[in-house]
This record gives structure tokens, C-alpha cells and sequence, in this order.
């Protein structure tokens, strides 16, 4: 039998029984990743402290991004970060080489320029299901 490594999905995937979009632009060079591990911290008398992690996947990763593109592909990017409404998840690659995983963008904006270009920045929030 013939053996094939499974390939990243173009435009959708289903993942826990949902139908999930792919994010699939590229970002502007330079990108960069914000780690945020949320802890409970129990604190005592003389400066003793124990931390201990908030469940599960308690570090909390977001990219901020920025995309600077033709207004068509910019229009494209915002569309499909419309129809996510801020709260549906999709799944997207991140820069870094990190398999795909689920994202959310709960904001955004545009920005138009002059010389045939505009841009758009955006917050990917990583989530778990």
C-alpha cells in the first residue's frame, strides 16, 4: 500500500466534530509571540510565595500581527476575520513553525495608505477545546 503523510488542510478542517476556516496570509516579517502564564499565587508571611499553574494550558500565547498587503488581500483578511465574529476559533500556523493550531482574533484594524498598499494588525489569541 501506498503511504502518504497527511497534508495541512487549505480552507477547512473539522476538529472536535466542527467545521473550523483556515487562516492561510502570511504576516509581515518580524512578527512576534507573547507568552502569558496565568498562576495562582499564594502568598505568606516573609515574602514566602507558592505558584502554581491555573489549569491545564495555563500559558496563554498570542501573536500580534500585522499584515501589509494590496487593499484586495487586506479586504480578504478582513472578511474572514469578520466572519469569525471576534469568538469563533479557526485554525491558523503561526510563523515560528508550530503545527496548526486553534486561534482566535477578537480585534483588529485597518489602515489605508497611499502607493497601492494598506495594512492591517490583528491579535491572535491562542484557545483550547
Amino acid at each position: 500500500p501506498e503511504h502518504r503523510l497527511p497534508r495541512a488542510p487549505k480552507t477547512c478542517a473539522i476538529l472536535f466534530g466542527d467545521l473550523m476556516d483556515t487562516f492561510t496570509w502570511i504576516p509581515d516579517y518580524g512578527a512576534g509571540k507573547d507568552d502569558n502564564p496565568e498562576l495562582t499565587i499564594s502568598k505568606f508571611g516573609d515574602g514566602y510565595a507558592v505558584r502554581s499553574p491555573k489549569g491545564l494550558n495555563h500559558v496563554q500565547t498570542s501573536w500580534p500581527l500585522t499584515f501589509t498587503q494590496t487593499p484586495t488581500t487586506i479586504n480578504a483578511i478582513e472578511a474572514f476575520l469578520k466572519k469569525q465574529g471576534g469568538y469563533k476559533t479557526f485554525i491558523w500556523n503561526p510563523p515560528d513553525g508550530s503545527t496548526h493550531t486553534l486561534w482566535v482574533c477578537e480585534k483588529w484594524s485597518k489602515t489605508l495608505s497611499n502607493y497601492g498598499y494598506s495594512s492591517l494588525t490583528a491579535e491572535f489569541i491562542q484557545v483550547f477545546k
